[in-house]
């Protein structure tokens, strides 16, 4: 019987075809991954282009809302027409 013991030795070369071969399966998971979370609409629920869900009443009810004072942005070093700082007291 002989005494060897097997070598420990490693190269590049032979460890570049696992990498890539993880590399491959790594990706292909991720992939598969995005797409199982990819779904769409049921049939039943789909609409038209621009057809989407209704909105909603947008005013507010039982709130009053006070403009205290407002800043002209036009005026100000930013210079943006057309906007306003306000200062408002809303009570509800």
């Amino acid at each position: 019987m002989s005494n060897t013991v097997p070598s420990l030795h490693w190269s590049y070369s032979s460890i570049r075809p696992r990498l890539a071969k993880s590399a491959l399966a790594f990706g292909a998971l991720f992939v598969a991954a995005g797409l199982a979370f990819a779904g769409e609409c049921p049939s039943d629920k789909r609409v038209p282009d621009g057809q989407g869900q209704k909105a909603g009443p947008t005013a507010p009810v039982g709130v009053t809302d006070v403009v205290r004072s407002t800043t002209d942005l036009s005026k100000e070093p930013a210079a943006i027409a057309g906007r306003q700082f306000r200062r408002r007291w809303i009570r509800t």
